[in-house]
């Protein structure tokens, strides 16, 4: 932290824990350790803030149709319910794997008798349909995305399968597509509605 600099007249410099401090004649200013305070008060909620977008991602759409291809055929399918592109970060753990899952199935998005969205997946009747997607902590600081955010296969294949499996044990049928394949992914938004879940 840069020296701070308290002008009175008739003085003399002394340093106190990192701060230039002015003594006049009468009146010694005690600023010791309250800017410090300050200082790394902004930067650790700036930390956390930051943190907030560093965890596991999950784009939701609700759709009327959802498939993935792999190498020209057909891999999964659904109907009504929602296409789920999940991201998982380097950092990320069961914790946030069941977080996302949750969220995921608890997500009142479908339309009821008054045409409101308020009507939970479950109800709805909806299926699931899970996509890995590592490009979602795509670095673009530069022309070049980089994706070091994103978790190395080892870490994120058991909290891709945990996503899933946490899902189907509230009751779901979910449809995934391979992870690492290169996938043909097709869907038709209905609403469009599309919600971006961060833990």
């Amino acid at each position: 932290m840069k020296p701070v600099t308290l002008v009175s007249p008739h003085h003399t410099s002394k340093k106190r824990s990192g701060l230039r401090v002015r003594k006049s004649n009468s009146t010694l200013i005690k600023v010791y350790y309250c800017v410090k305070i300050f200082d790394d008060e902004l930067y650790n909620n700036s930390a956390k803030y930051q943190g907030r977008f560093n965890k596991m991602r999950a784009v939701v759409t609700r759709v009327k149709q959802a498939s993935v291809e792999i190498e020209g055929k057909m891999f999964s399918s659904i109907n009504k319910g929602f296409l789920v592109l999940l991201g998982v970060h380097n950092d990320d753990t069961e914790e946030e794997a069941k977080w996302i899952a949750d969220r995921i199935c608890g997500l009142r998005v479908f339309e009821d008798e008054n045409g409101k969205m308020n009507v939970n997946p479950k109800d709805a009747g909806a299926e699931i349909l899970i996509v890995s997607q590592f490009t979602l902590y795509a670095d673009v600081s530069s022309r070049r995305p980089g994706f070091s955010d994103a978790a190395r296969p080892e870490k994120a294949i058991p909290l891709y399968e945990l996503v899933i499996r946490e899902c189907e044990n509230r009751g779901f049928t979910v449809k995934t597509g391979r992870f690492g394949a290169d996938m043909q992914v097709a869907s038709v938004n209905d609403g469009p509605v599309t919600i971006i879940l961060e833990k």
